[in-house]
């Protein structure tokens, strides 16, 4: 997921200020390092945004 939305032009900033969640946080979900609890929540909050997956 994280490939394709660098592809789509989202950067850590971008997403950073789109989640409201630290630098950190948004690296280890592109890089799928995160629980899988945490990710689903990211990844519903990102489509409630209108980001495309």
């Amino acid at each position: 997921m994280g490939a394709r939305l660098m592809r789509n032009g989202y950067n850590v900033k971008q997403l950073t200020d789109t989640l409201g969640v630290k630098p950190r946080e948004v690296r280890s979900f592109l890089a799928g390092q995160l629980a899988a609890e945490r990710t689903q929540e990211l990844h519903d909050r990102l489509l409630a945004a209108g980001v495309p997956l």
